[in-house]
């Protein structure tokens, strides 16, 4: 397989001969899957085999390969609400910041020789290499400046943490995650608060409802859709107009 092989896959599916489409893989390979259906789509369904499955944990995915199997055969087809990063589609969040530039240097490679661990080791090293950055956010209409930022489409981020407790996929719009004070002090401290559930109390982080918004920053800065750089700033952020179909467990 190869970048961007699972969406041209899922472009060439014929909708009416199937009940569903499954995406079987990570967070990349669904949203992959999820690029590439065409409209009047099959049902999109889940088999977590990726490094860190946050979107299957979201909505209650096994993991047990038979329980897999009677979601698939069983669990309802809900509508689910999307967005669009400078024209992909994206299911689960957008980010700017110290977590873009971890996820660009964590590389297919490393995911597979030590797992989970490849963040964790690229979140080390980035920590004392990553440049530290100013960015500027407009959220229907209203400005606000960051050191970091995570457009939440849902309640998880990176695992079992969660990030943003208002987001759902079932409701139309995004939690906006502001991250105020830059430096590596304060990278440290939001880590440890997602880490340890404080995150969405902290005084220096804002969550902000929107359902339009703008990012702006240095050009060089990297950005993430659902855990995959996708290109580089600025970066606008839209909700799809029509929901899609996905498998839930019942």
């Amino acid at each position: 397989m190869y970048p961007n092989s699972a969406q041209k896959l899922a472009a060439g599916v014929a909708t009416d001969e199937f009940d569903l489409v499954a995406a079987a893989g990570g967070d990349g390979t669904v949203n992959e899957v999820a690029n590439g259906l065409p409209d009047g789509r099959a049902p999109l369904a889940i088999i977590p085999l990726g490094t860190t499955n946050v979107l299957a944990l979201e909505i209650g995915i096994p993991d047990d390969p038979s329980a897999i199997a009677q979601v698939l055969i069983e669990g309802p087809a809900r509508p689910i609400h999307t967005g669009f990063a400078n024209g992909r589609r994206f299911l689960m969040m957008v980010g700017v910041g110290f977590d873009s530039h971890v996820l660009e240097r964590t590389t297919p490679k490393l995911k597979k020789w030590i797992g989970k661990k490849a963040y964790v080791w690229q979140g080390i090293r980035c920590f004392v290499q990553c440049p530290q950055s100013t960015f500027q956010v407009t959220i229907d209409g209203k400005s606000f400046e960051a050191s970091a930022v995570i457009v939440a489409n849902m309640r998880h981020y990176g695992g079992p943490n969660v990030l943003a407790p208002e987001a759902s996929l079932e409701a139309p719009g995004y939690q906006v995650c502001l991250f105020r004070k830059a430096g590596r002090l304060n990278v440290a401290r939001y880590g440890l608060a997602l880490l340890t559930g404080r995150l969405p109390r902290m005084p220096d982080v804002d969550i902000l409802p929107g359902t339009s918004i703008a990012i702006e920053g240095n050009d060089n800065e990297p950005v993430q859709a659902d855990g995959e750089i996708i290109g580089r700033m600025p970066v606008v952020i839209d909700l799809a107009p029509k929901t899609i179909e996905m498998i839930f467990p019942r």
